[in-house]
């Protein structure tokens, strides 16, 4: 990881059942993704028993690259298959000066709004 870039994992413990429907989505996020400003890579990878667990990552330049993610309608789609996943998938940002959690995504589309006024 280059030393200002920023990643996005996610990790879903999901039934069989619903897997390809999550792994569909994200591949469509994924090439999204490419096409972006500050991208500089993005992976999905599936361990299969007797739940699928799926590892899904993302690389961005600079933490205002993953902001500006944030607020695309390409990650309302990622944002969406987090929401309806059941159980609810583990989220981590990694920064350059710290970890976060999933709060960072309504912190940072509050942010977005509150410019989008002024």
């Amino acid at each position: 990881m280059a030393p200002n870039s920023v990643r996005l994992i996610v990790r879903w413990r999901v039934p069989p059942a619903d897997a390809r429907r999550i792994t569909e989505g994200l591949h469509h996020v994924m090439e999204a993704a490419r096409a972006e400003p500050g991208y500089v890579n993005c992976s999905l990878s599936t361990e299969l028993g007797s739940t699928v667990q799926l590892y899904y990552r993302e690389e961005w330049g600079t933490e205002r690259d993953l902001q500006n993610q944030i607020r695309s309608s390409r990650f309302a789609e990622l944002t969406e298959l987090i929401e309806h996943a059941s159980p609810e998938p583990q989220v981590q940002i990694h920064l350059p000066a710290q970890t976060r959690g999933r709060e960072y995504f309504m912190e940072q589309l509050l942010k977005g709004k509150d410019h989008d006024r002024h």
